[in-house]
């Protein structure tokens, strides 16, 4: 599913949600238009379906999608070939999604595939862990 996200206050941007992506990740173009400052950036590589690729970990003030808003969140910059075909700026994972009751729904029979998605947030004590954090 595709939803519009804002960022830092900006955007909105085109962003895909996915309940398998543990991180948030954006585009080169999307962290030069937040103006994320490189010094602030760590370089890392990432493994993805796509094989190991370079990124950059940062952090993003604010992220809203709707109503719905965290802050403080963990992002990774990256140019996967991923984001180019699918028409995305970005992916919105679960360090976003994990703090919120989701109730997927689809329509039937429809091509290209509709639907929506309520969020509902979770009290913090009852979020999901962050896979990261678990040993």
């Amino acid at each position: 599913m595709i939803v519009e996200v804002t960022l830092n206050g900006k955007g909105p941007f085109r962003m895909l949600l996915d309940t398998g992506a543990n991180s948030t990740f954006i585009s080169p173009p999307v962290a030069s238009q937040l103006q994320l400052e490189a010094a602030q950036r760590q370089p890392i590589q990432i493994k993805g379906f796509c094989g190991l690729e370079d990124a950059q970990r940062s952090r993003l003030q604010t992220v809203a999608l709707n109503q719905h808003q965290r802050q403080d969140l963990e992002v990774i910059i990256t140019s996967s070939s991923v984001l180019k075909l699918l028409q995305v700026d970005g992916i919105l994972g679960q360090n976003f999604l994990r703090h919120y009751q989701q109730y997927w729904r689809f329509e039937a029979g429809k091509t290209p595939n509709t639907g929506s998605l309520l969020l509902a947030p979770l009290p913090e004590q009852q979020s999901l862990p962050d896979p990261k954090q678990e040993n």
